[in-house]
């Protein structure tokens, strides 16, 4: 394989920010029986984030040539930072975008996500924080049809050497295509010791 990859990314006026990847991966045939195709991968990512106070807009658009999976993307995200109170942090997010499969027929081609996520921390004491978290994503489209939603919660704490966290998630998973849904139910208990 050959492969090569190149970024840059431009900040302008502190607030401001412009990225560009290019990345390339080729397979070479060397020796031996030759295959009937030979592997190739070429991707051109673009994105721009804008903060502005208490907010951030991103942008990203990718347009892929490969073998396997050819395919153009675009999504657009929004984030909200808010801090209620002095030992709280308050999140709120969004993101909308679609995905194009280059090999399908036009207009049976393209997939589209929306995703919404809440998350909340507080701080209970210089040793002990609690946050929660819920989410909502969907996908519609040719390849996918799924849906799922759900909440986790999470409470950390510091004794000594030792740290420990309890998380609880459920989750509610449906596939809009066969009509099946998965209920799940997550609860965690870890504590981890540190000597130094």
């Amino acid at each position: 394989y050959f492969n090569r990859s190149y970024g840059v990314t431009l900040n302008l006026f502190k607030s401001l920010k412009m990225f560009y990847r290019f990345s390339r991966s080729k397979q070479k045939f060397l020796r031996g029986i030759e295959p009937d195709s030979l592997w190739a991968y070429l991707s051109h990512t673009v994105r721009l984030d804008y903060e502005w106070k208490w907010s951030r807009t991103s942008f990203e658009y990718a347009d892929v040539s490969s073998t396997q999976t050819p395919l153009e993307s675009w999504k657009v995200s929004e984030i909200l930072f808010f801090r209620p109170a002095k030992t709280m942090h308050l999140n709120l997010m969004a993101s909308v975008g679609e995905t194009r499969f280059k090999e399908l027929d036009k207009g049976n081609d393209t997939d589209r996500y929306q995703n919404y996520k809440a998350n909340l921390q507080t701080k209970l004491s210089p040793r002990r924080m609690l946050s929660f978290e819920t989410f909502f994503n969907k996908i519609s489209g040719v390849v996918n049809r799924t849906q799922d939603a759900g909440f986790s919660s999470i409470f950390e704490w510091k004794y000594n050497i030792y740290n420990g966290f309890v998380n609880y998630t459920y989750s509610n998973e449906k596939n809009l295509s066969s009509r099946e849904t998965f209920i799940n139910h997550i609860f965690m208990i870890k504590i981890k010791r540190e000597l130094f």
